[in-house]
């Protein structure tokens, strides 16, 4: 068989797993950001409903302290969320500094709430990618293990992959990092940027259609950069 017929061959390879990327890994990843706005607009609206007047937040009200059996449910649960989690993220890091505060105004536990829902979006983005990752890693050395063996290259039988070297391959850090650092480090860049958003939309007095409406903006250009970082991985990883 000619050189050329193992370049289209192995072409055929990494398309299908492209095509494989965006039917299932995208589609899954859509999905729990799709969640995740859901949850945080859900919280702003909630904060809307209690304290807004004619639709609008003034920064003032948001920044009035929540006391009483509001402040020792909401330290209480986030104590018991931070406790529960596995990730070692910034955010989750940021979310136990929160936790620890004697006074929160009714943005931080606003912006509390946003952390939490972001922490699961990447514990879930990390698990997902990787999973993928490894399936599509198993695959293609099994492909072309048969490959070489079609042409008589291999005169031994070939052992399946070892999990410990698929790990080191997944751990291994190229342009700074793998795959699981530049999700955290994606997603740590959103929390920052959803901060901000909220609070120059309290600050300018949008309404929380407005404000949902940036925010839905800003997750949009999040997701739209997992979907490049999840196919340089792939390319990667293939």
């Amino acid at each position: 068989m000619s050189n050329s017929y193992w370049r289209r061959r192995s072409l055929e390879y990494e398309r299908e797993l492209s095509a494989r990327c965006q039917s299932e890994l995208e589609a899954e990843l859509a999905k729990y950001f799709k969640e995740s706005l859901s949850e945080i607009e859900k919280d702003i609206a909630a904060l809307y409903g209690k304290f807004a007047r004619d639709n609008k937040l003034s920064y003032s009200d948001a920044q009035k302290l929540i006391r009483g059996a509001e402040f020792n449910e909401w330290r209480m649960s986030l104590k018991e969320y931070v406790a529960l989690s596995h990730t070692n993220s910034k955010i989750l890091k940021e979310l136990n500094t929160l936790a620890m505060r004697s006074r929160i105004s009714r943005l931080e536990k606003l912006y509390s709430d946003t952390l939490k829902e972001l922490q699961n979006l990447g514990e879930k983005y990390d698990k997902v990618a990787g999973d993928f990752l490894r399936t599509a890693y198993t695959d293609r050395y099994t492909r072309g293990v048969y490959d070489l063996a079609t042409v008589g290259k291999l005169e031994i039988p070939v052992a399946k992959v070892q999990p410990a070297k698929l790990e080191k391959v997944l751990a291994q850090r190229w342009a700074g990092g793998n795959y699981s650092t530049r999700i955290w480090k994606n997603t740590e860049k959103l929390s920052k940027v959803l901060k901000s958003t909220i609070t120059q939309g309290l600050h300018r007095g949008l309404s929380v259609q407005k404000l949902s409406a940036s925010l839905s903006k800003e997750m949009d250009v999040s997701y739209k950069n997992a979907e490049r970082l999840v196919r340089t991985e792939l390319n990667f990883v293939s």
